[in-house]
């Protein structure tokens, strides 16, 4: 029913409710509420200029959107909301612009469980910036198969500024070092280690020190180089025919046993 007058719509108004399917096309005041029983459809656009209440869900079709008037900030549950979901469990949420958090807030889960950051179609996952540090307050797990490694070809560096020990790896667990060189002022090794290639000590390496130390360094043939010619000497057992230099070394010469004794000589290890 088309209603016309502007006098009939303010006597609806103040009854404060209309039960019929009624269309009015002139400007409504009114100092009271405005109830609608059934489902309220409005065609163009809808300004208020206070807090809508609503009792109940609001709902917006698809392809539709929940945005502000004009450029500036949307804010949903700034006032009284003390918790807020958005989206369900059984539906992605996608966040199309950056996500900021307040200083001293997080982003973590609604209950105990796995926080899952870029685990299905990131290829790439940044944190942090070169000038803030990333602290990370639990243990640090990778995947088998995967490493810990730099962005860009450069230094990986670990424990270089507070850390007093580094640990890597633990017993019972070969730890390989496939790089060519270990370069360090000094390092120490518990446990047992196995060298299966050739390895060349720039400095002093030093077993014991001390008449009373109990470590052992089991060798084979023991071959160095004489400083004066460059020759290759090696330790040799003693023996009454051990030829030194070119002469043939006897107890008799050397007031010596002919066991129990090593000596120098000249020569290569076989």
């Amino acid at each position: 029913m088309q209603i016309a007058t502007a006098s009939f719509a303010a006597a609806l108004l103040t009854v404060g409710f209309v039960e019929a399917a009624t269309t009015i096309s002139t400007d409504i005041t009114t100092a009271g509420n405005i109830y609608a029983t059934s489902t309220l459809a409005v065609t163009g656009a809808v300004t208020t200029y206070s807090t809508i209440a609503a009792g109940a869900n609001i709902t917006v079709p698809a392809a539709y959107s929940l945005d502000s008037a004009s450029a500036g900030t949307l804010n949903i549950g700034t006032t009284t909301a003390t918790l807020i979901n958005i989206g369900n469990t059984g539906a992605n949420t996608s966040i199309l612009g950056n996500l900021k958090i307040p200083a001293a807030y997080s982003l973590d889960v609604l209950a105990a469980g796995t926080l899952n950051i870029g685990t299905t179609t990131a290829t790439l996952i940044n944190i942090g910036n070169t000038g803030a540090n990333a602290s990370i307050l639990g243990n640090l797990k990778i995947p088998a198969a995967y490493s810990l490694d730099v962005l860009a070809a450069g230094t990986l560096n670990i424990g270089t500024t507070t850390a007093t020990a580094i640990n890597v790896g633990k017993s019972g667990v070969v730890t390989t070092i496939i790089g060519g060189s270990l370069n360090q002022a000094s390092s120490t090794v518990v446990g047992a280690q196995t060298v299966t290639g050739a390895s060349t000590f720039g400095g002093t390496l030093t077993v014991t020190t001390t008449n009373s130390a109990t470590s052992t360094a089991s060798l084979g043939c023991i071959q160095t180089v004489a400083t004066s010619t460059a020759t290759p000497i090696k330790i040799t057992f003693f023996a009454t025919t051990t030829v030194l230099n070119g002469t043939a070394v006897t107890t008799t010469g050397s007031n010596l046993t002919p066991s129990g004794f090593v000596i120098w000589s000249y020569g290569s290890c076989p």
